[in-house]
């Protein structure tokens, strides 16, 4: 998976300002078209901010574990499921699933006592 950091998305802005075409961009960045095609759907249409595509990209991520998915976490770790199982079920990293149940009170006491049992 090719990931677009803050400073490359800095780069972006900065050669779709200079009018560099789009795959000339790819190519400077080390990544597929269709990849830097997407990003550019971080921002407004014709007019691209590294810092508005960064903050669009970091707030769906916070997004993974909707309210209404949390429920399904619960039963997860009710049934004591492993977090590797439970992170492909959502198809996330495990790393998602461990902030998922540290941002809630509920979730975190399901996930200490099923880590003492």
């Amino acid at each position: 998976m090719q990931v677009i950091d803050f400073n490359k998305r800095q780069k972006i802005e900065e050669l779709l300002k200079a009018g560099t075409p789009v795959i000339k961009i790819a190519q400077e960045i080390g990544v597929h078209k269709a990849t830097l095609y997407r990003e550019l759907r971080n921002s407004e249409p014709n007019n691209y901010s590294a810092a508005e595509a960064d903050a669009y990209v970091k707030s769906r991520k916070q997004k993974v574990f909707t309210e209404a998915r949390k429920p399904v976490l619960k039963e997860y770790l009710k049934q004591k499921k492993p977090i590797a199982l439970i992170s492909k079920s959502f198809k996330c990293a495990e790393t998602t699933v461990y902030n998922a149940i540290n941002s809630d009170e509920e979730l975190l006491s399901l996930f200490n006592e099923y880590r003492t049992r």
